[in-house]
């Protein structure tokens, strides 16, 4: 997903939150793309600045009498916001980190002019198949820009299939104007 957050200074709360399974993500004027994998989140800085936080990994609630549950919540509560300090990072222009919940964000990685175009790509392609094991989002954008998926120029549309007339779209038998509707 590619994000363009321009700050409004009319508006008194000038920040803005996006959540995912794995991370939450405080944004103001930023220019990002955000990449979702299956159990973490990627986070590209083009230009701004991003606050993201891991998520913690669900916490078993203990078996406890109804007497116990107050002060076993506010232990929990504690827990949670000191996991969620922990789990925080800054992420500037030019910069990408992973989050995956449970754990602190991924070393800073300094991204290039070359990297957003790969991103750029994979806005009209789509992701592929398999993104390859990589272990940062700088890794995986090297992994992706290696294959023949990440094009920033989308192929034609495909030719219309030889067993149908001048109809097209239709049966065969008349009436279209040989020109598909994206509903067809």
């Amino acid at each position: 997903v590619h994000f363009i957050v321009n700050p409004l200074v009319q508006i008194e709360k000038k920040e803005f939150l996006i959540k995912t399974k794995t991370a939450t993500m405080g944004i103001r004027g930023t220019d990002f793309y955000i990449l979702l994998g299956p159990d973490f989140t990627d986070v590209f800085v083009k230009s701004g600045r991003v606050v993201a936080i891991s998520h913690p990994q669900p916490v078993p609630q203990p078996d406890s009498r109804p007497q116990d549950s107050p002060k076993i919540s506010k232990l929990l509560k504690r827990t949670a916001i000191q996991a969620a300090m922990n789990n925080r990072v800054v992420i500037r222009s030019m910069e990408a980190s992973r989050l995956v919940a449970g754990h602190p964000p991924s070393p800073i990685v300094r991204l290039q002019a070359r990297h957003f175009q790969v991103l750029e790509g994979l806005m009209h392609m789509g992701l592929p198949p398999k993104f390859g094991d990589s272990s940062n989002p700088g890794e995986l954008l090297e992994n992706i820009s290696q294959s023949d998926l990440s094009s920033p120029i989308p192929p034609p549309p495909p030719a219309p299939p030889s067993n149908l007339g001048p109809s097209f779209p239709g049966n065969g038998i008349g009436g279209g104007s040989g020109i598909a509707s994206p509903f067809s």
